[in-house]
């Protein structure tokens, strides 16, 4: 219901039956959902409609883009030659 409406606050919370009491907790802090509006469900949760987020013009919901870099250490090493040893 999320994905159709956008923006504006939620109206209940789905959750799998099994999650963590902190996350929960967390999650429903953070939206503003009391325990009323909390639901645990025990079927997998759908959460393509959550990849519209990423589509979003809003650079406060996202990251710095991320070069990823190997350490050093973890590089590819030259092949030794017959006089290095």
């Amino acid at each position: 219901e999320l994905t159709r409406r956008r923006f504006g606050p939620p109206v209940r919370l789905e959750v799998d039956e099994q999650i963590d009491t902190r996350v929960l907790e967390l999650l429903t802090r953070e939206l503003g959902v009391t325990p009323v509006e909390t639901y645990k469900l025990p079927t997998p949760l759908d959460l393509r409609g959550l990849f519209l987020l990423g589509d979003l013009d809003r650079s406060d919901l996202k990251d710095e883009p991320w070069m990823a870099m190997t350490h050093p250490d973890l590089a590819p090493q030259e092949r030794s030659q017959q006089g290095d040893i």
